[in-house]
């Protein structure tokens, strides 16, 4: 008969395995997991025989090289069909690229850095498969800053800087009128042009970003 404690200790251990596994069906799931040799995510009826071990370290070294020399890979169509597809090669390179990314991975995420930076393509006319940087991402993940032009907000009804500008105009202000961040159509330039050309008294410089005039005293 097992004493009171080890009547305790039995039940606080049931408990705590239900507390993982609140049913027979997660625990089934969570060791399918366990023993599965695909991806995460991916359906049990789904093929991946090159998601293993052996086959990613057999890519790691050419890839290792590629990080190196920032250099493009392309394996071979005449080279590797004699014992594979050309699905075949594109599905082994995919398959053990992802083991290598998923499981093999350095502690400073250097293959999934790396992955985020290249593409993959089959290409009949380099003839083969080829692995390459995105090319503004050669240089690694360190590139200029993709900036775009702050301008005034566009406005419903007469903008505010024509309203100042035909202000200015009227006026005996002395000091140029200068609007600049602005977003005027080719249109609008053209116009702007010929109208202030046919003001005596002032000389402008217009352009799309900006209105410059001064008089001319």
């Amino acid at each position: 008969m097992p004493t009171q404690a080890e009547e305790e200790a039995t039940k606080k251990m049931r408990e705590h395995m239900h507390s993982v596994f609140p049913d027979a069906a997660t625990a089934s799931r969570m060791a399918a997991l366990a023993s599965s040799h695909l991806p995460s995510g991916v359906s049990t009826k789904c093929c991946y025989p090159y998601y293993k071990e052996l086959y990613a370290l057999q890519i790691k070294k050419t890839i290792d090289e590629m990080i190196r020399s920032k250099e493009t890979v392309i394996f071979r169509y005449n080279v590797w069909g004699e014992t594979m597809s050309k699905q075949t090669l594109y599905t082994r390179i995919n398959q053990s690229l992802r083991y290598l990314v998923e499981c093999l991975d350095t502690p400073d995420m250097r293959y999934s850095s790396w992955r985020k930076l290249v593409n993959i393509t089959r290409s009949e006319k380099r003839g083969g498969v080829v692995i390459e940087f995105i090319p503004e991402f050669r240089g690694g993940d360190t590139i200029a800053p993709f900036v775009g032009e702050l301008v005034v907000p566009a406005e419903v009804g007469t903008p505010k800087w024509r309203l100042d500008m035909d202000e200015w105009i009227e006026s005996d202000e002395t000091r140029p009128f200068v609007r600049e961040r602005l977003a005027l159509t080719v249109e609008v330039v053209k116009e702007l042009k010929l109208e202030l050309k046919q003001i005596m008294g002032v000389a402008a410089n217009v352009d799309c970003t900006s209105i410059r005039i001064i008089r001319m005293i």
